[in-house]
């Protein structure tokens, strides 16, 4: 197999009409999520996308993206960052992946000064080879279950049997709040190429008034759009509302990914006049049978634990966060394991500054990027 490490946004766009054709694995990994997210992120974010070939085709890539942080540690990551829920490599050949994953681990040990540190959340059940191969390669490895798991609601072939399955508070909360709303004249809408934009603008706008001050949200909401216009394109798009009185009271943004969808985004109108409807619960019951009726079999509901989730899940993917260190940089490595786990107010301690500016002082080549062979290829399995 052949592996090429694209560092150039030319020689990834090269690629874009067989990726954006392709079936990724998750939102995640579509054309628009990786183009958006590094196009954003110029300044800061440098393309690490390692391509796997055998016999003239891609049969694997791996949408990482290398980054500088504070201390001037040259981190790889999954494109997306935090944004993404999982940077796991986009294997189109399972049949293969024994091999691809050792191609994976050789173009990283062939670029390896050129990065210090690896890391990723992973979908344990499908990055299990590539753990084993990193350990096995000679590479410092921790990886640890990550606290932040996700919550799955399996539906199944029965929407009946799913349901039935729910807490009984659940289903009564649903039933009698549901009747409760029918006095406003509620009507359920699904986003399609003519209300998506003031859709999303309605569901951006009551989200950064929920969230404000947590961050700028400005580029995430690019990220979403991205991503979402690109799932209506290809009929993947599950993006609803819930309105009465005019108000859009609950929205809830999900993208489908072969019979598993992954909800995105879901926010509350949380005006005190509503509070007393549960428009969330009633909006998400609605939505989960219509799209279990579509042939949805699987929600992967993201990361966090919330009692709505818990009220919906079936199943917890236990996700991985894997750290792969160079043994040569580990001293200075140590500054940002240290810098982690310490309290707040340790890091202000005289000592703990000396010993951090004194690891601080191991310096790194400037990030830059590889010439890259023109013509790499078809993005097609």
């Amino acid at each position: 197999m052949q592996t090429t490490i694209l560092r150039d946004m030319t020689d990834i766009r090269a690629l874009s009409h067989g990726w954006s054709e392709s079936a990724a694995p998750s939102p995640f990994s579509g054309w628009s999520a990786v183009e958006s997210w590094l196009v954003q992120r110029e300044r800061e974010t440098e393309p690490f996308v390692i391509l796997v070939g055998d016999e003239g085709r891609w049969v694997a890539a791996a949408p990482w993206c290398l980054e500088r942080d504070r201390w001037g540690i040259r981190q790889l990551t999954g494109i997306g960052g935090e944004d993404a829920w999982y940077h796991d490599p986009w294997i189109l050949r399972p049949d293969k992946e024994e091999e691809i994953v050792q191609a994976l681990i050789a173009a990283l040990r062939s670029a390896r000064q050129d990065w210090d540190m690896l890391q990723l959340v992973l979908r344990d059940a499908t990055s299990s080879s590539l753990i084993k191969g990193l350990g096995s390669a000679g590479l410092a490895v921790t990886e640890r279950i990550d606290w932040m798991q996700n919550q799955t609601a399996i539906l199944g072939e029965d929407w009946n049997s799913y349901w039935a399955a729910r807490p009984s508070a659940t289903r009564e909360l649903v039933r009698r709040r549901g009747k409760k709303l029918s006095a406003l004249n509620p009507r359920f809408l699904e986003a399609d190429a003519g209300n998506l934009e003031p859709l999303l603008e309605a569901m951006f706008r009551l989200h950064a008034e929920r969230w404000h001050g947590e961050r700028d949200w400005r580029g995430y909401y690019r990220y979403i759009r991205a991503i979402a216009t690109e799932a209506l394109e290809r009929g993947d798009l599950h993006f609803y509302a819930l309105e009465a009185e005019e108000t859009l009271l609950a929205l809830e943004l999900l993208v489908r990914c072969g019979d598993r969808a992954y909800e995105l985004l879901r926010i509350i109108d949380p005006s005190p006049r509503y509070s007393a409807y549960s428009a969330g619960s009633l909006l998400t019951a609605w939505a989960f049978e219509r799209m279990q009726q579509c042939g949805v079999r699987e929600i992967d509901l993201g990361p966090g634990h919330y009692d709505w989730k818990s009220a919906l899940e079936t199943h917890r993917t236990e996700t991985v966060k894997l750290a792969v260190a160079q043994p040569s940089r580990l001293p200075a490595l140590a500054l940002v394991g240290w810098d982690g786990i310490l309290k707040p107010y340790l890091r202000e301690v005289p000592l703990v500054k000396r010993i951090k500016r004194a690891l601080a002082s191991a310096k790194h080549p400037e990030i830059q990027a590889s010439p890259t062979p023109s013509g790499v290829g078809s993005f097609t399995q």
